[in-house]
This record gives C-alpha cells, sequence and structure tokens, in this order.
C-alpha cells in the first residue's frame, strides 16, 4: 500500500503500521536474546566500579548513593538476564570472594542460579542489549529479592515510583581499599566455573570510579580513573552525566529493559592524591622533643619522588601565630601489596621541630600531598579552622560563626590533628583491657531490653576496663576517651561525678550509644554517671584502631594519661623506651606512660589486650583468646598463657643484644650460666640448644637475616611445646 497510500486512509491505518513497527522490534528483540549463544555470554565486562560513593547517581531505590559495579554487553546479541535464561548457557555470576556468616562465598547470579537480587516484576523477559550497560548497586540490600516487590516509595525521584522496575542488588558490599572482582560462568551444578572477567581494583577514593576505557571487548586490563560529578536533585545536576541514570520502566513494554543503566566511560580524569598518617614518635613529647611522623601516599599515577611534588607538615603553636610554617617530609620508600601488585604507595617521612614543642604548648597541624597535576590532598581532608574560631561537638566540616558560643556551624573549615606538650601524668588510671569484638564476654546491662531479634550478639557490645592502681577515689570528671592519637578534642568526656573508686577495674562501653537522640525513634542516651554506667558515642574498629585517655587541662589543652593500638601494619620509630616494635607482633607492648601498642592480630573476634600485671603503666598488653584463656572485665588480669619471655634475650636483661649470643655460647661450651630460661636462648624454637641458635642470634642483629621464633624480641609466651626446663624470666 506505501506510505502515502497509508496516509490516504487515514490514522486507522496508521495505527496498523505503528503496532507492525512496535511488534516488529519486539520480536527482533525477543528473537536476539533467544540467538545469543554461550560466546555472546563470555563477552560480558566488568565495565566500572565505585567503591566509596558518596553522592553518584544512579541511587538506588533507597535514594541512597552506594557503591556500584557497571557490567558492559559487549556482544551483538541481547542478553537475557535473570533465572528465564537458556538452562544450556549456565550460570553467570559476579562475586568479590567475601563470605557470608556461614562462611560461604557470596554471589550475585546474573544468569540463571538463584537470580538473587533481581526484582522480577511483571515486565516479562530482562534483556541487556548490546552494549548495554547494567548497573549493581553493591548495597546487600535485604529488601530486594524474588518476590517481585521491591518497596520504592515516593520519597525517591518522581519517575522512579513504577513497580516493576529493575534494579539489581549484590549480597555484597565493596571494599573501598581494593580487592579481586570475577565475573565467571559455571557450565552445571558441581561443574568448576570459567573466568568471563576478572578485576583486581585499587584503593578508590570517594567518588572516583574505576573505569575500562576504550569500552572495546577484547579489552580486559585497561582501567582508568575517573572523578564522578555528584548525581540528581538534591545534589546539582549542571556538571554533566555521571555513572548511569535510572528511569521509569514502561509497562507495556515487552521486553522489560532494566530501568538501572550505565554511561559510557570516558579517557580518565587526573585524581587527587591521597594521604594518610601511618605512624608517629609520640604524642605527648617532653619538652624540646621533636615528633616524627610517617606518611602514606597513594595515587593514580605511581605516587613516587617524580609524580609527587612535596609532601608537608603543616603546623602551628596555639598562642603564637595564626600561620601554618612548613615541615617538609622526605621520600623513603615505594612499596606494593603482594595480593594486589596494582596498590602502589610510597612512604615519606618528616618531623615537627623540638623548638616548637615548649612546655604548656598545644601545637595544630595537618598533612599536605601536592602531585604533578597540582592537585593537593590534606589530613584532616578540609580547610583548618582559624585560630579560637573550631568545629563545636567534634564535627569536622563546620564554618558559620554561632554568635552565642562562638562555635563553627557551617561547611567550610575542620579541626586539626594537635597534641600538648604536658609533663609526665601522675593520674594513676591505665587502659587495662581492651575488647573491641565482644560477642559473649560480658554483656551490656543497657541492651537488655533491646530489640535483639536479629542476633543475640547485640546484647554484648565492644567495651574497655579502665583501672586505678590506686587505694583511694579519683574524680574522673575531665578525663576524655579519644578514638585517636592527635583527636582528644573530638573525644568523648565522662561526665560530672564521675569517679573509678580504689583498686576498682571499671567497664566503659564503647558502644556508640552515649549521644542524646535525635529522633523520636532513637534510643535513649544510657549514661548515668552516678550508677556508673559509661557510654562513649564511638565505636571501634576490631581489626585496626586506636582508642587514647587524656585529661583536659585548658580550654583546648589535653594530657596524654594512657593509650593502646592495635592491627597496625608495624611501628617505623624505636620509642623512648624499648627498640622498634616488629610486624606481625603476636604479644604486643606499650611505651610506658606515653604508650602505644601496636600488633598484628587480625580482626579480634572473642579476643582482648590485657595488661599484666594490673596498673602498670610499661606491662605489657597479651593478647587473649575467650575462648582458651579467660577474659576476665572487672578482675586482675590473666598473664597469658606461659612464662613471659623475650627470645633471643638468653642474659634476661630485657633487650636483645650482642652479649646474649656470647652468653649462650658461654653456656653451651664453657658451662658458664645458670640457664635461667633456655626458651630465650633457643632462638630457632625447635626445642633444642644448639650453636645454630647463637649464630641466628648475630645474624639477625648484624646482618639482618632471620627474626627470632615468636614471641620475637618482645615479652610474650612460648607457642610451642618442648622438653625444655621451665623458663625463669625477670624482665618481663
Amino acid at each position: 500500500m506505501g506510505w502515502e497510500g497509508c496516509v490516504k486512509k487515514g490514522k486507522d491505518c496508521l495505527l496498523f503500521l505503528g503496532l507492525f513497527v512496535a511488534c516488529s522490534l519486539s520480536f527482533t528483540s525477543w528473537s536476539f536474546a533467544q540467538d545469543a549463544t554461550i560466546e555472546d555470554y563470555m563477552m560480558l565486562r566488568i565495565n566500572e566500579i565505585v567503591a566509596d560513593n558518596d553522592d553518584i547517581e544512579p541511587f538506588n531505590w533507597r535514594c541512597k548513593s552506594v557503591d556500584m559495579i557497571e557490567i558492559y554487553n559487549g556482544s551483538s546479541k541481547a542478553l537475557t538476564l535473570g533465572p528465564t535464561a537458556d538452562s544450556s548457557i549456565g550460570v553467570i555470576r559476579i562475586t568479590d570472594g567475601s563470605l557470608d556468616e556461614n562462611g560461604k562465598v557470596r554471589y550475585l547470579d546474573l544468569v540463571g542460579g538463584e537470580a538473587l537480587g533481581f526484582n522480577q516484576g511483571t515486565g516479562g523477559v530482562k534483556n541487556l542489549l548490546a552494549g548495554q550497560r547494567l548497573i549493581i548497586f553493591c548495597d546487600e540490600d535485604p529488601y530486594i529479592g524474588t518476590n517481585g516487590n521491591n518497596r520504592r516509595t515516593a520519597e525517591c525521584i518522581e519517575d522512579r515510583v513504577n513497580k516493576d522496575e529493575f534494579e539489581v542488588h549484590a549480597n555484597f558490599r565493596l571494599d573501598n581499599d581494593g580487592e579481586l572482582l570475577t565475573l565467571e560462568r559455571v557450565p552445571e551444578v558441581g561443574a568448576d566455573p570459567e573466568i568471563i572477567h576478572q578485576v583486581q581494583y585499587p584503593p578508590l577514593n570517594r567518588d572516583v570510579s574505576y573505569s575500562r576505557y576504550p569500552e572495546d571487548v577484547d579489552n580486559l586490563d585497561a582501567f582508568v580513573f575517573n572523578q564522578l560529578p555528584p548525581g540528581p536533585p538534591p545534589f546539582p545536576t549542571d556538571q554533566g552525566p555521571s555513572m548511569g541514570k535510572c528511569t521509569a520502566a514502561d509497562p507495556e513494554a515487552i521486553t522489560g529493559i532494566s530501568t538501572c543503566l550505565g554511561s559510557p566511560n570516558n579517557p580518565g580524569d587526573p585524581i587527587a592524591p591521597n594521604i594518610e598518617m601511618i605512624d608517629y614518635s609520640t604524642n605527648s613529647p617532653r619538652p624540646g622533643e621533636e615528633v616524627m611522623f610517617r606518611v602514606r601516599i597513594t595515587d593514580e599515577k605511581l605516587p613516587d619522588e617524580q609524580n609527587i611534588t612535596s609532601v608537608r607538615i603543616r603546623y602551628r603553636t596555639d598562642g603564637t601565630s595564626t600561620n601554618f610554617q612548613t615541615a617538609d617530609c622526605q621520600f623513603i620508600d615505594l612499596l606494593e601489596d603482594a595480593n594486589n601488585p596494582i596498590e602502589k604507595w610510597s612512604i615519606w617521612e618528616g618531623a615537627i621541630p623540638g623548638s616548637v614543642n615548649q612546655l604548656g604548648e598545644t601545637i595544630e597541624f595537618y598533612f599536605e600531598v601536592t602531585d604533578q597535576d597540582d592537585l593537593v590532598d590534606t589530613n584532616p581532608g578540609v580547610p583548618i579552622c582559624d585560630i579560637g574560631i573550631g568545629p563545636c561537638n567534634g564535627n569536622d566540616l563546620l564554618s558559620e560563626i554561632d554568635p552565642e558560643s562562638g562555635c563553627n556551624l557551617g561547611d567550610d573549615c575542620g579541626q586539626a590533628f594537635q597534641y600538648t606538650v604536658t609533663e609526665v601524668s601522675d593520674i594513676p588510671i591505665v587502659i587495662n583491657e581492651v575488647v573491641p569484638n565482644n560477642r559473649s564476654i560480658l554483656k551490656d546491662p543497657t541492651e537488655e531490653v533491646a530489640d535483639c531479634n536479629v542476633d543475640d550478639n547485640c546484647l554484648y557490645d565492644d567495651f574497655i576496663e579502665l583501672y586505678n592502681s590506686q587505694a583511694l577515689n579519683v574524680n574522673i570528671a575531665d578525663l576524655v576517651l579519644a578514638r585517636g592519637a592527635f583527636r582528644p578534642s573530638r573525644g568523648w568526656a565522662f561526665g560530672s561525678g564521675s569517679l573509678i573508686g580504689p583498686k576498682e577495674h571499671l567497664i566503659v562501653w564503647v558502644d556508640g550509644d552515649g549521644k542524646d537522640p535525635v529522633d523520636a525513634d532513637d534510643k535513649p542516651n544510657p549514661n548515668n554517671f552516678a550508677q556508673k554506667e559509661y557510654h562513649t558515642d564511638f565505636t571501634l574498629d576490631a581489626s585496626r584502631d586506636e582508642i587514647f585517655l587524656f585529661k583536659k587541662i585548658g580550654d583546648n589543652d589535653y594530657q596524654l594519661i594512657s593509650g593502646v593500638r592495635w592491627g597496625t601494619s608495624g611501628r617505623y620509630f624505636e620509642s623512648r623506651d624499648l627498640p622498634a616494635v616488629v610486624d606481625p607482633l603476636p604479644l604486643a607492648r606499650n611505651e610506658g606512660v606515653r604508650e602505644s601498642l601496636s600488633g598484628d592480630v587480625g580482626t579480634m573476634v572473642e579476643l582482648g589486650l590485657a595488661r599484666f600485671p594490673d596498673g602498670d603503666p610499661s606491662a605489657n598488653f597479651n593478647v587473649l583468646n575467650h575462648n582458651d584463656i579467660p577474659i576476665t572485665p572487672k578482675e586482675p588480669n590473666n598473664p597469658g598463657p606461659g612464662t613471659q619471655f623475650r627470645r633471643g634475650d638468653v642474659n634476661g636483661d630485657g633487650g636483645v643484644d650482642v652479649t646474649d649470643p656470647i652468653s649462650n655460647l658461654q653456656f653451651q661450651f664453657l658451662g658458664i650460666g645458670d640457664g635461667a630460661c633456655q626458651d630465650a636462648m633457643d632462638f630457632d624454637d625447635n626445642g633444642k640448644i644448639e650453636i645454630t641458635d647463637p649464630i641466628g642470634n648475630l645474624s639477625y642483629q648484624f646482618l639482618g637475616s632471620g627474626f627470632p621464633a615468636d614471641p620475637g624480641p618482645v615479652c610474650g609466651s612460648d607457642p610451642t611445646e618442648d622438653e625444655l626446663p621451665e623458663c625463669l624470666y625477670p624482665s618481663c
């Protein structure tokens, strides 16, 4: 009939032609999906990754910005997703290798299998067309499943309220420190998976994507960094496209195409470097003592001396200058992760000179790095407030001045790191025990009436124990607990009337509950200082963290009393009392009254760091396993398994030096010495005293080869059974 004839026939003919075209397109899409082969599915690619999403679109159904993975269809066919796919394709899934609570690897099935995370809706077959990019929300969202109910509400973006929308939610979250993602095909039940595409992504800064460019299907490894602009309202929309977009589904669409799709990747942006403090010599220097720091630098380029143009410590004293002085840091080394070679970082070292550390002075400081593109990062990560115009209530982002309190209330400046040069504290209180992952050791009585239907462990909050070694009450109302060696002003303060009794082991719950409710549904603040019920407003990280006890001695001045660190990557600086601490450190030790404990204890589930003997500021912290050695809060601490000694310290003088292998040789061949601790002589812990032991000790000290067997040159117990006599060691 032709187009002109149809026009003459009127709108009925046009309607017929429209239906014909629509059906033809639908049939074409359907036939593409039916024609797709295993080889087509093997052209799926991991295309883009955002692992620290602050405000990048698309948002999930809750209107939250969450981490995302983008999958690209590099084939020429539409690929059917979900459990409706041809069973001959097998199961195609993506995983980050993490384990669930049952110890099983978490997978998101994209084709076949359980299709966990798919909202089936009523839109029919779900096809990813050739060249399209599917967004996966890595939010572990329990409300998205195969029941067809995605619980979207009108609170979200107006054009995303259709219940037939198609979102995909992974049952795992992404680690912004970097990890391995694997897209794989399982041909049949029990068969070994075939890898389709595998991406090891590096640590990612906030709102930075790691994206494949160019997006050619044969490009498996060429990735670039992109600084993504903010998403839709309430964020600005005039900065161009982001990672993708979600739109409303067409209720009449037969294909039910995904409504959350990615956008083409860009060739890459220069990304600002990142600077992180990783070690320090002290957080309470004596007058005239310098404070040394090491920082870790990462960048999208190799963070070496060529690409990093400057690393600085900016510092000022609180009473003499409004301008920051500068101390340059020196390049030390370029390192990489043995398990993730793409992750590289450099180490730089600098110091705040002792000349500024005068008694009574409070020093404020921050770190600054500039790269070859003149991009800058600071730590803390916001401009520092002027003197006397600091943030209130420990918040980081504040600027507008409150006329009543004089505090900053906006978002333009933040709070620097700080320390105060003071005399050594004479307060007889120490952090005596830390349990940062309590599952069954001690119940928090304020949680007894809480709703614990999800997990009975919610009754067991993390805690620390303070110990008063004095036979008198001590007023602790002016003491502060801080999660950070240089963050005392952001700490949690004990209130008026707070006391610790004579020889008392006082429990403080580090559960984040110790803050006043904001909303009607918030839990009431459980602190009751008169009843010795203490709850901080922060929590601890069981894998790596630190906590310090300070005394407030001025408006912005704090004196260090006690502190402990765990799970760090090792210490670089010698303490004033002990040799440099090694890594790994199975049984870690403090640094006297200005202590800092460092140890590779992993994620401390049911482990405690317990000081023995109680209250001794120079005593060991033993890592105790609740299942093997009782952790006894409110009671004197257990010394840990076996006699404590230092491997290699033959003469028992408290250190490992050249006199120890000499003493070992004299004992073996001249019969000199009493061999009071033969475990200390047994350098390789083979249960025998042999010539190889003093040789190993000398090699360790002078050639840097080998290392004494556990517990190493720090106090600890013998991890192995042997027939050597009981160790008598006086220096632990």
